[in-house]
């Protein structure tokens, strides 16, 4: 006598042991999958950034009291070195020829007649440019960038 997967389920989800076990296994399956499954570095998709390995500021443009550039700096090498999954540089020194580059320029046109906080975020042949009308405003396109990129 054939029975169906139909009745064979059926009898499975009355019996509470069974279905205590089929959502125990199940759960487990779903942990692993979430802890063990590999996603590719998301820089991985962006042509070019196995060139980039430097974070670059100069120190002088920085807050005094705050090191802004100097954080921002430091937030993008510790994260993307996270999701790039290598190492990235801080250089206060030389300009890499690419890199990302994090510059304070408050008379740039595009941030001239912004608030303090303006920010524009570009790339080039060099690599990738943030530059803030002010400190601050750099860290915060350091973070956009960082956000833009997928960490959270």
């Amino acid at each position: 006598m054939k029975t169906s997967p139909v009745l064979i389920l059926t009898r499975i989800l009355n019996n509470r042991t069974y279905l205590l076990f089929f959502f125990v296994l199940l759960s487990l399956l779903a942990a692993f999958l979430f802890f063990n499954l590999k996603t590719p570095p998301v820089l991985a998709v962006f042509p070019g950034w196995d060139q980039i390995n430097t974070i670059y500021y100069d120190p002088s443009q920085d807050d005094s009291t705050n090191k802004f550039l100097e954080q921002a700096a430091d937030e993008l090498k510790t994260h993307l070195e996270k999701v790039a999954g290598r190492t990235f540089n801080i250089s206060t020194t030389t300009q890499p020829t690419t890199g990302i580059y994090l510059s304070v320029n408050s008379t740039l046109p595009e941030l001239a007649t912004r608030n303090d906080e303006a920010v524009r975020l570009f790339s080039d042949d060099s690599g990738i440019r943030i530059i803030g009308k002010t400190p601050i405003a750099t860290r915060h396109g350091a973070y956009i960038l960082l956000e833009k990129l997928g960490v959270r």
